[in-house]
């Protein structure tokens, strides 16, 4: 098994950069958020920038091409969605690529291509409430190894932490399509946790560009031994949040027996390591870090929400205590028809 990135999905990651900076900058994210808590829109997205990112096939990219989608993997995956979360992208994204999973490997090939080509989305079902939802739309709902997709009823919209993240109690009906797989749910951790660790990186940067021109007694922040100590510490936490999310994305790729562990593992490591990043990352900003008005509070905010995202630790836990999944094994090659293996079980 190689683990070194190749061009091309190195590319995914340049790609999205640019793309994100240029499309959703931290200004317009405000701008989004402030319509949607004010009524004005139903999600904080700016659909002609939804358009372009279905134009791009970040929704088909782990479908393979068979189905039309893209047909890339879980790596490619989670080098995109490093991005999305390094940028705060607002929007369903994670939740609406796994409502074109379900669809593809269910069968239901016109939903999955309206979800690929942008002209519908899927919120998400966390506990009571849903995430990102709209009236009359889709949702995705784990329940064990079974991952729905569910119509959505009238929206009863409460607060969000994160005012580009919306938030309405739970109303959940007719089930649309379902798939049983036991890796679905873990190549979904693979999302939230990519997600998290672009979150982690993103502020890691911010804290270093910082700590370069901010000076106390004529010195640069950076050079005092608390800040450097946290930056280390946020870079540590960087590194192993990626080395586990990439490990994790290589045993779903090939749906080892580990798998689920791996991807368990990574959501642990990647949620812990935004919020306490983002928390370092306000620290080291001092008094200017808490206001409403510096991007600090953004990352925080997001990294919070999508700490539950999937259930959180409660559920991954579960899957890390299991002892027979604490071994290592070799990683056989990469599966073909990843979906097709899905939809024998």
């Amino acid at each position: 098994m190689n683990f070194v990135l190749s061009s091309e999905q190195l590319e995914v990651s340049t790609v999205a950069a640019k793309v994100l900076g240029q499309l959703v900058p931290f200004a317009r994210l405000r701008e989004l958020a402030d319509a949607a808590e004010a009524g004005e829109s139903a999600l904080a997205i700016d659909e002609e920038t939804w358009r372009h990112c279905a134009e791009l096939g970040w929704f088909g990219l782990g479908i393979p091409a068979s189905r039309g989608g893209v047909g890339c993997g879980p790596i490619e995956e989670v080098l995109l969605f490093v991005e999305l979360g390094r940028h705060l992208a607002p929007g369903p994204f994670a939740s609406t690529v796994i409502a074109t999973w379900v669809a593809s490997a269910s069968g239901h090939h016109d939903l999955a291509a309206q979800f690929m080509d942008g002209s519908r989305r899927a919120g998400l079902v966390v506990d009571e409430f849903l995430v990102d939802a709209e009236p009359g739309g889709l949702v995705v709902q784990f329940e064990g190894m079974s991952c729905a997709l569910c119509e959505v009823g009238a929206l009863e919209q409460v607060p969000s932490v994160d005012a580009s993240v919306r938030l309405a109690r739970r109303d959940v009906r007719a089930v649309v399509a379902r798939v049983d797989d036991p890796l679905l749910a873990g190549r979904a951790q693979l999302l939230i946790s990519a997600m998290e660790l672009g979150i982690a990186h993103a502020v890691l940067d911010m804290s270093v560009e910082y700590a370069k021109f901010r000076t106390q007694f004529d010195k640069p922040i950076g050079t005092f031994q608390a800040v450097k100590h946290r930056c280390a510490d946020m870079a540590m936490r960087v590194h192993a949040a990626r080395a586990q999310t990439l490990f994790a994305g290589y045993h779903v790729e090939s749906r080892t027996p580990d798998a689920p562990f791996q991807a368990a593992a990574a959501k642990v490591t990647a949620t812990r390591a935004a919020k306490l990043n983002t928390a370092d990352n306000v620290q080291n900003h001092g008094a200017i870090g808490f206001t409403v008005e510096h991007d600090a509070g953004l990352f925080a905010r997001r990294a919070h929400i999508l700490e539950f995202a999937l259930g959180g630790e409660r559920v991954a836990g579960p899957t890390l205590l299991e002892p027979d999944r604490h071994r290592f094994e070799t990683l056989p090659p990469p599966v073909a028809e990843w979906f097709d293996v899905a939809a024998t079980r």
